[in-house]
C-alpha cells in the first residue's frame, strides 16, 4: 500500500486523513507493525546473505525467511552448461551442506536438520508430496463440483448415483463420490429433499 504512494508528502497527507478517522489510530498502529516487520526481515536477510560464501558466478536471488531457525537461499550460478538456480538451506544462521533443485526439498532438509531426524528420508517425503498434489489435481470432480461448475444439473442426480454403482473400483463412499457430508448425504437423498441439495451447492459457491 505505502509503496503506491508518490513521494513523502502523499505519506504525510493519508497519515494525517487517517488519524481523523475513526479506529484510525489503531489502523495506523497496524501499519507500523507491518512496516517494522519488514525491515526486522530484511534485516535479517541481509545477514544470512553476507554470511554465505558465494562461488564466482554466484549472486543470490532472493531469501525466504520460514521462522527464526530456517531460511531458503535461492542461487543462480553461471556455468558452462548455462544458469543452474539452487535453493540453499540455512539453519541456526549455518549453510547446510545439501542444496536442492526445488524450494520444498530445501526445507524438508532443513527441518530434518533442525529436529536432527536420524531416519530422515527427504526424497521420499519430498515424493509422498509431489503424489498427493498430483492426486488433488487429476483426480475425479464429485457431483456436487460438476454442478457448481455448470458441468451438471441437480436433475442428473441419479444418473450419478447409477455412475457410481457402476464403476468397477467404488474406492470412495458414495456420498463423497456427490460432494456431500454423512449429514448432508441423508438430509438431500436419503430424505429427498431436493431443495436441500440446492441449498447445499448454493452454500458451497460462497465458501
Amino acid at each position: 500500500m505505502l509503496q503506491d504512494f508518490q513521494g513523502t508528502d502523499e505519506i504525510v497527507s493519508y497519515t494525517k486523513d487517517l488519524m481523523e478517522r475513526e479506529n484510525g489510530k489503531y489502523a495506523l498502529a497496524r501499519i507500523f507493525g507491518m512496516a517494522k516487520r519488514y525491515e526486522e526481515e530484511q534485516n535479517k536477510k541481509n545477514e544470512i546473505e553476507k554470511e554465505l560464501t558465494l562461488s564466482i558466478g554466484e549472486h543470490v536471488i532472493d531469501t525466504t525467511i520460514v521462522n527464526d531457525d530456517i531460511a531458503i537461499v535461492e542461487v543462480q550460478r553461471k556455468q558452462k552448461e548455462g544458469i543452474w538456480v539452487y535453493f540453499q538451506p540455512v539453519i541456526h544462521g549455518r549453510r547446510y551442506h545439501e542444496v536442492s533443485d526445488t524450494f520444498d526439498y530445501a526445507l524438508i532438509l532443513a527441518l530434518g536438520k533442525k529436529y536432527d531426524v536420524s531416519s530422515f528420508a527427504p526424497q521420499a517425503i519430498c515424493n509422498i508430496l509431489q503424489m498427493d498434489e498430483y492426486e488433488k489435481k487429476n483426480r475425479q470432480k464429485t457431483f456436487i463440483e460438476r454442478v457448481r461448475s455448470g458441468e451438471a444439473k441437480i436433475c442428473q442426480l441419479d444418473e450419478a448415483i447409477e455412475e457410481w454403482q457402476e464403476s468397477k473400483s467404488q474406492i470412495m463412499e458414495l456420498h463423497e463420490y456427490l460432494g456431500l457430508s454423512i449429514y448432508e448425504y441423508q438430509e438431500a437423498i436419503l430424505y429427498n429433499k431436493s431443495d436441500v441439495l440446492q441449498k447445499i451447492i448454493d452454500l458451497q459457491k460462497n465458501l
